[in-house]
């Protein structure tokens, strides 16, 4: 998948980082591999590393912190992130950034983004709010969709054998993804729609490069 010198490279960068980046994610930014190619190496070898591993390495939360977490997960089955958020450990924002990190996917701020009514034909609105979804931007045969839970693979497979285009997850809070589905559907039911602008649209570190400058080329083309 890379070469060895592709390695050294990514191992370097990591070294050199200030805060905690998995080599994949290294890898991925370095546009060695493609973050499809990285997630199906991490599921075959079952590899991914666990956001707790990730809050903790970054220096998020404490080793207790996280046993107290996991202790409360296991009683209670709810997702370790909002564990965390819930014993008042961790913002929303904080959580996502992790689970960006964990999942190589990018943090947006979608309220800027001018988002297509026309997309409301490719994913319905009960779909959408099923599974927490809403279709942000079409390029092409490329479809960039923001998850509450970008983790789901199951998912995002089946709207692409269903739409016959590759989908590309991204994330963001959940108020601004409510905000989107709204913005979207309702407004496919009327005039007009909500025009924000802003440049300020990756929050943190770019995870995906590819799908940051797709959505940065057509947030400049809508506005």
């Amino acid at each position: 998948m890379i070469t060895d010198e592709q390695l050294q490279v990514a191992l370097r960068l990591q070294a050199a980082s200030q805060s905690y980046v998995p080599i994949g994610h290294v890898l991925l930014a370095q546009k060695f591999i493609s973050r499809k190619t990285l997630t199906m190496m991490l599921h075959r070898y079952q590899k991914r590393a666990r956001l707790g591993e990730v809050l903790l390495k970054a220096g998020r939360i404490t080793p207790a912190q996280l046993e107290e977490g996991l202790e409360y997960q296991r009683r209670t089955s709810v997702p370790i992130g909002q564990v965390f958020i819930h014993l008042g450990w961790l913002n929303e924002a904080a959580m996502r950034d992790a689970l960006c990190t964990q999942l190589h996917v990018n943090f947006v701020d979608i309220d800027p983004i001018v988002i297509d009514r026309d997309l409301a034909r490719l994913v319905s609105e009960a779909f959408a709010r099923r599974h927490s979804l809403v279709p942000l931007l079409r390029v092409d045969d490329v479809v960039v969709i923001a998850m509450d839970d970008p983790s789901q693979a199951d998912i995002i497979a089946g709207v692409e054998s269903a739409l016959g285009l590759q989908i590309e997850a991204v994330t963001t809070v959940t108020e601004k993804l409510e905000a989107a589905m709204h913005r979207l559907y309702a407004s496919a039911r009327s005039p007009e729609m909500r025009h924000i602008s802003s440049d300020n649209i990756i929050i943190g570190p770019v995870r995906d490069h590819a799908v940051a400058e797709l959505i940065r080329q057509e947030h400049l083309r809508a506005t």
